[in-house]
This record gives C-alpha cells, structure tokens and sequence, in this order.
C-alpha cells in the first residue's frame, strides 16, 4: 500500500518564513466611523443646531511590529493609517457668525 499526498499550495512562503524568524508581526486594519462628539452639556453660546450630518468615515491602516526578543512582550511597531473624516452642520451661535466653504483644488 503506498499514499501519495498532492498540495496545489503552501500554507507558508518564504516571506511569513523570514518574518518568523526576525520576529516580526503584521496586522491589517479597516473601520467604519460612524457619528461625531460633543461637548456634554452643549456650552451657553451654542444656540441651536440647525442641522448635524456625520459622513461616512472611512479608516484602513496597517500595524508592523518588531518583537525584541523570541519570547520577548517587548517590541516596536510602526502604524500607518489613512483616514477620512468629516460632517456636515448647521449651528446658531452667541455673539458670532462665520461660513467655512472648502473647495478642493484638482
């Protein structure tokens, strides 16, 4: 009786084979942030929100890290991240008037 095993993949590559050894850890990130924050209780010269729309704030980003040891809980790691955020309001206030209009330049 002879068995013979086929694998069309690797569940490793040289580069998770490199990482492993010079104990490195990498993590990918994506969020959705939804709403906004305000100051409780909403300060005397606020006087009336007209209108609040928070958009769609979107976040990827990516977390290296570069352990200092085999079995070490110490490391350092590097974090990009790319993220919009925004709203669009409305706001009557106390003693000032202002209109931000932002334009992108193409």
């Amino acid at each position: 009786m002879t068995t013979n095993n086929a694998s069309a993949q690797s569940n490793t590559t040289w580069g998770l084979i490199w990482s492993e050894m010079h104990n490195f850890e990498y993590e990918i990130n994506a969020s959705i942030n939804i709403g906004g924050s305000s100051p409780m209780p909403i300060p005397g010269e606020i006087r009336k929100i007209n209108s609040y729309k928070p958009g769609l704030n979107l976040s990827i980003g990516a977390v290296i890290t570069k352990f200092f040891g085999t079995n070490s809980p110490w490391g350092m790691a590097i974090s990009p991240r790319l993220e919009v955020k925004g709203m669009d309001t409305e706001a009557e206030v106390k003693n000032y008037g202002m209109s931000i209009i932002q334009r992108l330049l193409v």
